[in-house]
């Protein structure tokens, strides 16, 4: 902010003269006090043209600084005489700035030299500017990373300069846009208090809004303060969405200059989602309607690391009471810490955790357990375990990609589940039983079709089966003495051993093979049997789960990928 109290100066050298030379001379006399004067503070080499002068203020154009670091379009000075001469200038209008800055060694440049550099003993006394006003400027900043430039639509700022170097300003109606970042601000205010070597600022930007089509989020207000140090930034800074679901963001952090690296702890308040009310694309409108209503509280903290342009996110998504409507199924109780280490890409932490209770599909409330890693377009599942009827349900790890078509290739395996509700979930009609299963289903979910390949599962002891004549075609009922012995006999059928062998290929019919050993109490006095019973199926209860959450993981992985992404 020094370059301020030097231009004023030299604008005050520059009304000085205009007022006590010969009037029909003022300008190229004017011209010649004022290029000695910038000299003398140390900006120069200087060159512009005045085109207006009087007691009253003065007009210039194509003014450049420094060697070019500064240039102007045009300068507009007014001022009243009697105030001019208590240190009092009324308007200044900077038309076209464009200004260089670059940061070297902690410290803020301009055309090489520090804003402090000056060959003379700088100008006496205070000065105060009523109004400094920019138009169309352009401030590029050399050294901060990318995006370095800033393009400031408008901007009113109150300035008043001490002879040693202090400022107290004043920001409004400021408005700006930068080349390469995707947001713009409006209504923006805030006042910078600097005086020997150390200061404290403030800044409410009334809006920045997202410009990518659909936004990333809704406009954003933002509160930003903090102390300035020699080399040194603190600040604190809280910013809010006012939204269907409102969301307030809170950070304390530094920045040092010298390095160009800083860092923020960062807290997200608590918002709530309902499946039939606010939904996190009324915060997000990049996400756009979800496949599935989503609800539950989202919270986060966490830091923001940086380094030049470089950004590392170390901040956990906490989701407790999470709720999902996925086609055919409730998802309930979903609870979540989700660590993210990457915004580019986004990525989160090998080893996050998921739980929740799946009801659906015929089935009872399940409770499952899913660990998964994220990278940009690729969801690792490390695993997933869900209880299922006593037992318990696991899968190899596999992957979700975002890119392309959904293809997945994960095993199931199997332990002391109730045979009833494998046979629900492999939708076998009119077959029933008890007893406990084991073994392993290989799966693959490829071009919008499920494949099995050589599932075995076997019970670990005796129980008993029983299937339902009414359900069978009628010519297997009618097909003669020893078929209809058969089934009689498996009616209530008491097994000793049972095992199912599944195969189903990508694009045909499934098939189920179920092998059991023992009687019916009731035929021929107990006799043993060994059946061997093909039963087709299309697994399409297994297929319909396996679909919906599958699709639902990629779209959510996608829009995902797309709002965090830069």
């Amino acid at each position: 902010m020094r370059r301020f109290l030097l231009v004023i100066a030299a604008v005050i050298g520059l009304v000085a003269a205009g007022a006590g030379i010969g009037w029909t001379m003022r300008h190229p006399l004017a011209r010649w006090a004022t290029l000695r004067l910038l000299d003398d503070q140390g900006l120069g080499p200087a060159a512009f043209t005045i085109d207006r002068i009087g007691l009253d203020g003065f007009g210039a154009r194509d003014v450049s600084l420094r060697g070019g670091a500064l240039r102007l379009d045009r300068l507009d000075v007014t001022a009243d005489p009697r105030a001019l001469a208590r240190g009092q200038i009324g308007t200044v209008v900077l038309d076209g700035l464009n200004l260089t800055i670059a940061a070297k060694d902690g410290a803020l440049t301009l055309g090489g030299q520090g804003f402090g550099s000056s060959g003379g003993g700088g100008p006496s006394g205070s000065l105060a500017v009523d109004r400094l006003r920019l138009t169309n400027a352009t401030v590029t900043v050399k050294g901060f990373g990318s995006p370095d430039t800033l393009h400031i639509a408008t901007a009113d700022l109150g300035l008043k300069l001490a002879s040693g170097g202090g400022i107290d300003a004043s920001l409004g109606n400021a408005a700006l846009s930068a080349p390469g970042l995707p947001w713009t601000i409006a209504d923006g205010s805030g006042a910078l208090v600097w005086a020997d070597g150390q200061g404290s600022f403030e800044l409410d930007i009334g809006k920045a809004s997202s410009t990518a089509r659909p936004a990333v989020v809704q406009p954003v207000s933002i509160r930003l303060a903090g102390k300035l140090r020699p080399g040194r930034v603190d600040f604190t800074m809280q910013a809010k969405i006012a939204a269907k679901a409102p969301l307030a963001v809170s950070a304390t952090g530094r920045h040092d200059l010298a390095t160009n690296a800083g860092e923020a702890s960062l807290v997200i308040a608590p918002v709530t989602f309902e499946p039939d009310g606010p939904q996190p694309a009324d915060l997000f409108p990049v996400l756009g309607v979800l496949p599935l209503p989503a609800g539950g509280t989202v919270s986060a903290d966490g830091k923001l690391a940086w380094r030049g342009g470089r950004v590392t996110p170390d901040i956990t998504l906490h989701l407790a009471g999470g709720q999902a409507r996925p086609p055919g199924a409730d998802i309930d109780g979903i609870a979540t810490a989700i660590r993210i280490v990457s915004l580019s890409p986004p990525a989160t932490a090998p080893g996050q955790v998921l739980v929740a209770t799946v009801t659906g599909g015929g089935l009872p409330p399940t409770p499952i357990t899913l660990g998964f890693a994220w990278r940009g377009d690729r969801l690792d599942i490390e695993r997933l375990e869900a209880g299922l009827a006593g037992g318990r349900l696991t899968t190899s790890p596999f992957a979700v990609s975002a890119a392309g078509r959904l293809s997945v290739e994960t095993t199931l395996d199997l332990a002391d589940v109730d045979l009833a509700e494998v046979f629900k979930l492999i939708d076998v009609e009119g077959l029933a039983g008890t007893g406990k299963l084991g073994g392993t289903i290989p799966l693959r979910w490829a071009e919008g079709r499920l494949a099995v390949a050589g599932g075995q599962l076997a019970t670990a002891g005796p129980g008993r089966l029983s299937l339902a004549r009414d359900r069978l075609p009628a010519a297997l009922n009618q097909a003669g003495e020893e078929v209809a012995l058969a089934l009689t006999a498996l009616a209530d059928f008491h097994y000793d051993s049972l095992s199912l062998t599944l195969d189903k290929s990508a694009g045909g019919q499934g098939s189920i093979r179920v092998t059991i050993r023992g009687s019916n109490p009731q035929v021929m006095d107990g006799q043993p049997f060994v059946f061997n019973i093909n039963v087709e199926s299309d697994f399409d209860r297994l297929t319909e789960l396996a679909l919906h959450s599958m699709t639902a993981t990629q779209e959510l992985l996608r829009r995902a990928e797309r709002s965090l992404s830069p």
